[in-house]
């Protein structure tokens, strides 16, 4: 099998994750989890695990992500930036894993979060991914401009 092959399974797979993984948070009926704090709304709900490899072409590590759909809402006077890297995951037990803008950059699926200026009024929303660590996320936290924790369960 040639590279490109292998490429292109790669992404198809991803890909089919991606559907699958919207497709049972849409079954499931996830309700998300929201949190409003100094003008800035974000909602985000648990959309799955899945192994990095299936989401990044060519790569062969064992680790895997957790997958959030993310919503923000600028409801302050100021402009916003927003970046993956704002946010970071922590588990049951307190350990943290910062989200990697180079690492979400790098995976291919529609709609991620991406780095842009909300102005006043303006939201934005997609897919972020966590590195997994040994435990369930129990807190998703933005720490930009305001520091802002959403209880996940």
């Amino acid at each position: 099998m040639t590279f490109s092959r292998i490429s292109s399974l790669a992404l198809f797979i991803g890909l089919l994750t991606c559907l699958l993984l919207c497709c049972v948070g849409l079954v499931l009926g996830e309700q998300p989890s929201c949190v409003e704090k100094g003008g800035i709304k974000i909602c985000a709900s648990f959309h799955g695990s899945s192994p990095l490899s299936s989401l990044v072409p060519g790569e062969n590590v064992s680790i895997k992500v957790d997958v959030f759909y993310v919503h923000v809402e600028n409801n302050s006077a100021d402009n916003l930036s927003i970046s993956s890297s704002d946010f970071s995951c922590v588990d049951i037990v307190g350990n943290a894993a910062t989200v990697d803008d180079a690492l979400s950059e790098k995976i291919k699926w529609p709609k991620k979060l991406t780095k842009t200026v909300l102005k006043p009024g303006q939201s934005v929303e997609g897919y972020l991914f966590c590195p997994r660590t040994k435990y369930p996320v129990r807190v998703l936290a933005y720490q930009g401009k305001v520091i802002v924790e959403l209880q996940m369960f």
